[in-house]
């Protein structure tokens, strides 16, 4: 599955790790390039703006938030194509399309296929 990634309709987020240790875990999991784990976990969180998050744990961010993270954690691969099971769906409207708009965006600059499952 290195070419996949994948974000759930719950964020899925493993409680006890933190906002940065969350996305590092398929890397972590897949065995993929750890020499730059670092680099791919913070530059995942830059594109889906959570950097400064680094240190909280998913318990201390909104569903907004949280939904950003497990995009990043989707993203951290660097995959071909991801799948994403409604993942905006307990988002509220607003937010909901603002995440579309943004996960569009992020696929168009990356060249990702995302195959988005209403």
């Amino acid at each position: 599955m290195r070419g996949i990634g994948m974000m759930f309709q719950n964020d899925a987020l493993f409680a006890r790790m933190s906002v940065a240790e969350n996305p590092s875990f398929p890397i972590r999991v897949h065995m993929i390039d750890m020499t730059g784990r670092e680099s791919k976990v913070a530059r995942a969180l830059d594109l889906v703006r959570k950097d400064a998050f680094g240190g909280r744990r998913p318990a201390q961010l909104s569903d907004g938030q949280r939904q950003r993270v497990a995009l990043a954690r989707a993203l951290v691969s660097e995959p071909e194509l991801v799948l994403m099971d409604a993942p905006p769906g307990a988002l509220d409207k607003r937010l909901r399309e603002r995440m579309q708009f943004e996960i569009k965006h992020i696929a168009d600059k990356r060249g990702i296929t995302v195959v988005h499952v209403p």
